[in-house]
């Protein structure tokens, strides 16, 4: 079996799993930071969501260059929007925090949830 075959099926379940998590990360949220115009571009423009995932990949790269390859690598994108569906849901519900789902850990060191981290602090910027 190659590497790339076993990547995918782990995607896959990962990705099965956040959709109906067990486990979740949560992190703090102030709305006012919430940068609703940056939002609306990216979910109305697919070429404005795909530079904002490299932009919160590069950043993930720079900081955590020490983790290992995982599902995260394999398709930053799904991971971006699983977060944006948290924020936005946090923005719209008046909470202070976001709760972001995760098929596999509630870790703070959890790569899916260090790159949540950064998701939250980009659309959180002008």
């Amino acid at each position: 079996m190659s590497s790339d075959y076993l990547m995918e099926m782990l995607y896959q379940t990962h990705v099965h799993c956040t959709k109906e998590p067990t486990f979740t990360f949560e992190l703090p949220f102030t709305k006012e930071l919430f940068n609703k115009t940056k939002y609306k571009n990216l979910v109305k423009d697919s070429n404005n969501l795909d530079e904002f995932v490299n932009k919160c990949y590069e950043k993930y790269q720079e900081r955590f260059s020490h983790n290992p390859k995982g599902t995260l690598d394999y398709n930053p994108k799904t991971w971006t929007r699983f977060g944006l569906v948290a924020i936005i849901n946090s923005y719209k519900s008046n909470s202070n925090t976001v709760v972001f789902p995760n098929g596999c850990c509630t870790q703070q060191k959890c790569p899916i949830n260090q790159f949540y981290q950064i998701v939250l602090e980009e659309i959180c910027l002008e």
